[in-house]
């Protein structure tokens, strides 16, 4: 029994594969099979699809393919991408899988990790290692601060700096005791005495030994007590040029005892710090971290030997304070490591789904205390350019722009080509805190930016930076010819699933029975739907109902009945 229809002045397809064109009037008849293609499954050389390779290339895309490549392998700036194709055409995934296929036989990027910039803790320095060596760096650092704990104090105690310390006190204390002997034999030769009073020392006459009251003063003529006065005059500025003297020997014992200090800290810390510096002998900016770690170390031998004596001493009751209690002075040598490309195999691929302006260019944090709100290097978070920086980085293009000041930081960043660590709040002139300001790190990145045609034809007719910055447009398409080299992709598609999933596998009646669905889905006997992600759904569902009726595999009633 046939169906009668209605023509229109289009290809007609029926039994034969030619072109006839019919008036709008003329009614033709077609055979049920007619309207809808079959697939055979004996076409198959497959008896399910657990026996079929691994899918190695994006199905259907062949224009969105060589655009992905060109930009992809184009050096030059502002070649960054953007795919745009209809929400369910699996762009994110097969774009996220092409760039680890290519991102695999790339170079690795180097780690980062910010350390303390000593002569100017606001603005932190950052250092690219070798990717693993950023987490080994720290461990380094965070064992050589334990080590100097306990060497150092050590040191201080030894009985070499003893004898050397008490020698310079000694000599000091006999230079101060001769000096003082001088001004005494002064002051008694002169007919005076020197009494401490509130006010410091006192000078008053005295004869014999005994002191000459203010009354027997008052009774002298007028010439002896000028004369008193004179003799009391020069004394006073004798007094005080031998006590500039004790000063200048007080002085020059302090600084024995520092060049004593350093020498001994410089001895205590150049080992342990030397064992480094052959570690990282090819890292300059290591080894200039190094040395600056050592000055600060000899700067601040004082805390290192406060630390020994606070642990003999008794415990008192506790007292508010920053966190990390007396150990918090010690964290400007931590170091803080942003990015650990120690596990990757390749360039990064990274997805960022929510790229809010923090979660892409990161954040600094702050942390309250009982005495307000600090921050330092070690509360620097990274974003998601940071994780990307050498490879590769995929936005949703709707979600960027709706988040406030993302899109306009994506695209700074972008042009200036360097991470810029900003507080958002500081930028926008909405907070008063006290940030930091770290050095910022090259940035060499690519952005995929992926989004409905609407989107990208707005941004290229109202976003003069858009057309600068992403010059290459990969289109997807939902439809693709349906041709045997089609059908077996699709096979290969449906294998995928199975194997990343864990599913059944599908034998070759189910896969017909797939593939008609790819044509129906796309209105179009001679053509396959690629939007793979409903064609996904339909393989789940119909592997579950395989799997609930204790099939081996996957057959065409399963998948009809899905």
């Amino acid at each position: 029994m046939g169906s009668r229809r209605r023509a229109s002045p289009r290809r007609l397809q029926g039994a034969g594969n030619g072109v006839k064109m019919l008036a709008m009037d003329q009614p033709v008849e077609l055979p049920p099979e007619s309207l809808r293609r079959a697939c055979d499954p004996a076409g198959f050389d497959f008896d399910t699809t657990a026996r079929l390779p691994a899918l190695g290339e994006v199905l259907g895309q062949p224009r969105a393919v060589a655009a992905l490549e060109f930009g992809v392998g184009i050096a030059s700036h502002g070649f960054n991408l953007f795919a745009l194709g209809q929400p369910g055409s699996g762009r994110t995934t097969l774009i996220r899988e092409y760039l680890e296929r290519r991102a695999a036989s790339q170079p690795i990027p180097p780690d980062l990790c910010y350390v303390n910039d000593f002569s100017d803790t606001r603005r932190p320095v950052p250092l690219r290692l070798p990717p693993g060596r950023a987490a080994q760096f720290k461990r380094d650092i965070d064992a050589l601060i334990a080590e100097l704990k306990t060497a150092i104090p050590k040191s201080f105690d030894a009985e070499e700096y003893t004898r050397h310390r008490d020698r310079i006190m000694e000599s000091l204390e006999t230079k101060r005791r001769e000096e003082v002997g001088r001004i005494e034999q002064e002051v008694s030769q002169a007919g005076f005495q020197l009494l401490k009073g509130p006010g410091g020392l006192l000078l008053v006459p005295a004869v014999g030994g005994k002191i000459i009251s203010e009354e027997d003063l008052a009774r002298l003529s007028p010439e002896d007590r000028e004369k008193v006065a004179r003799v009391r005059e020069g004394l006073e500025r004798r007094i005080e040029e031998h006590f500039r003297t004790i000063r200048d020997l007080e002085k020059a014992a302090r600084e024995e005892m520092r060049v004593l200090d350093s020498s001994t800290a410089i001895f205590a810390t150049r080992h342990e710090i030397d064992e480094l510096r052959a570690q990282y002998a090819s890292e300059s900016a290591v080894l200039s971290f190094l040395d600056a770690l050592q000055a600060d170390v000899i700067t601040h031998i004082d805390e290192f030997r406060k630390g020994k004596e606070k642990e003999t001493e008794a415990p008192s009751l506790p007292v508010p304070g920053p966190p990390g209690g007396a150990d918090r002075q010690f964290v400007r040598y931590q170091v803080n490591v942003l990015v650990d490309n120690g596990n990757l195999k390749g360039a990064p691929v990274i997805v960022e789904t929510n790229p809010t302006y923090h979660n892409l260019a990161g954040r600094i944090e702050h942390q309250a205390t009982w005495g307000g709100v600090f921050t330092d290097h070690t509360m620097i978070k990274p974003g998601a350019l940071h994780r990307a920086n050498g490879g590769y980085l995929i936005l949703p293009a709707r979600e960027c722009l709706m988040n406030p000041f993302a899109w306009e930081g994506l695209k700074r960043a972008l042009k200036d080509r360097v991470l810029r660590l900003e507080e958002l709040g500081a930028q926008l002139g909405l907070s008063n805190l006290v940030t930091l300001a770290p050095e910022p790190v090259p940035l060499d990145v690519k952005v995929v930016l992926i989004g409905a045609p609407m989107v990208y034809y707005l941004l290229y007719a109202y976003d003069d930076d858009f057309q600068k910055l992403f010059k290459v447009k990969a289109d997807f398409t939902t439809r693709m010819p349906r041709t045997p080299e089609a059908e077996r992709a699709y096979a290969l598609f449906v294998g995928a699933i199975n194997q990343q999933e864990h599913t059944l596998p599908f034998d070759r009646g189910a896969v017909a029975r797939i593939i008609e669905y790819g044509s129906r889905a796309a209105g179009d006997q001679d053509q396959l739907s690629t939007r793979f992600g409903d064609i996904a759904d339909l393989i789940r569902e119909a592997a579950h109902r395989a799997s609930s009726n204790n099939h081996p595999a996957v057959t065409a009633e399963d998948v009809r009945v899905a």
